[in-house]
């Protein structure tokens, strides 16, 4: 559903501000509240959706910097049968997720593949 700017919705009655919320963010907005408090509460929904789109369309920093970091990237698609996939790798237990890109230290790939692991570099 298209965002409204603060003007349009100030525009809004209260039933139409429930309206919207309901029909935009699934949210059901108190009508015993003040208009303009209603109005904020809306803004501050269409904030949060925009924050979280945008935090999802990011690149995540922690692979960014796992890449810098003499790692690989990769997307682990089976492992015998493991899920998530556990794996000891210098005397430390690492855990990988399948069917997403993940960071891998360049020297657990030996320990991956002889796990058995089908994956793809990325």
């Amino acid at each position: 559903m298209e965002k409204k700017s603060r003007s349009d919705l100030e525009k809004l009655t209260k039933e139409g501000l429930e309206d919207y919320a309901k029909a935009a963010f699934e949210v059901d907005l108190d009508r015993r509240k003040t208009k303009a408090d209603l109005v904020a509460e809306v803004v501050s929904l269409q904030l949060a959706e925009s924050d979280a789109t945008r935090a999802a369309d990011a690149p995540d920093p922690v692979l960014s910097r796992a890449a810098e970091k003499g790692k690989t990237r990769l997307t682990i698609h089976s492992c015998n049968g493991m899920d998530p996939i556990k794996l000891a790798v210098n005397g430390r237990v690492m855990e990988f997720p399948l069917n997403k890109p993940v960071s891998v230290p360049s020297h657990a790939l030996p320990t991956l593949e002889a796990a058995g692991a089908k994956f793809t570099k990325e």
